[in-house]
């Protein structure tokens, strides 16, 4: 009996141990828990968080740093495509306005040409009216001379023709001799039946006085015997025969 209720004291006795050292173990596995896992987990978290964050960094930068490479690329690409635009525009300009030079150029060489060809052609023109109208005045002149002359012939009747013939018969006689008084020597030959001498020489000048009538009849168309033996008929007191009228010149009957 009394062994009995030892070994039921040790029994109790062992399980109390038992649930002593359960506990301690339990203490002791919240003590770890606590000062080692919990730390540990704590620290574990925190390195993880860490590295999330690092990465996120190595992220946000090298997705920046690409946004950033692009937005450059575009920039640039806009700079280009600006400059490249503005050269294009600078050089359409450029073209256009030495387009626009040489086109003013080409018209004021135009117009010079043509105002040049003008001032020529009325220049020539104003010489060629101004020849017309000198030769149309000296026409004129020449005309109304002939006119006022012919008028004069027309008033003139044979004696005074003749007259007139007559007076100058001497300077025609002058200008056929004139030649001979300009002789320093005259060699006469003689064939034996003619004169010699001073003879021989008045012979030859009458001779050539002679000559002076039918000489004038052949330039003029006068008869100056026929005209001679007019004016003796008139100095003789017979009526002079009547002449045809002359037209004047530049006018005809039609």
């Amino acid at each position: 009996m009394v062994r009995a209720e030892e070994l039921q004291v040790t029994v109790i006795a062992k399980q109390k141990e038992i649930e002593i050292q359960q506990q301690e173990i339990k203490r002791r596995e919240l003590e770890l828990v606590a000062t080692v896992e919990r730390p540990a987990e704590a620290e574990r978290k925190k390195v993880e968080t860490l590295s999330q964050a690092e990465q996120f960094k190595l992220k946000t930068t090298a997705e920046g740093e690409a946004e950033s490479a692009r937005l450059r690329g575009l920039a640039r690409a806009d700079v280009e495509r600006a400059e490249g635009t503005a050269a294009a525009d600078v050089s359409k300009i450029k073209g256009n306005t030495e387009a626009e030079v040489k086109k003013s150029q080409g018209l004021a060489d135009a117009d010079i040409i043509r105002a040049k060809a003008m001032s020529q052609a009325e220049g020539v023109k104003a010489m060629g009216l101004a020849e017309a109208e000198t030769r149309r005045a000296v026409g004129l002149a020449e005309a109304e001379a002939m006119e006022k002359k012919a008028a004069a012939w027309k008033s003139y009747n044979e004696a005074a023709i003749s007259q007139m013939f007559i007076e100058k018969l001497p300077e025609i006689v002058r200008a056929v001799s004139e030649p001979l008084s300009k002789t320093e020597k005259i060699v006469m030959i003689s064939n034996g039946g003619e004169g010699v001498g001073a003879s021989k020489i008045t012979k030859e000048i009458i001779d050539v006085v002679t000559q002076v009538p039918p000489m004038l009849e052949a330039v003029t168309g006068v008869d100056m015997r026929e005209m001679l033996g007019k004016v003796k008929g008139v100095v003789a007191g017979e009526p002079p025969k009547p002449t045809p009228s002359v037209p004047p010149a530049g006018k005809t009957k039609g």
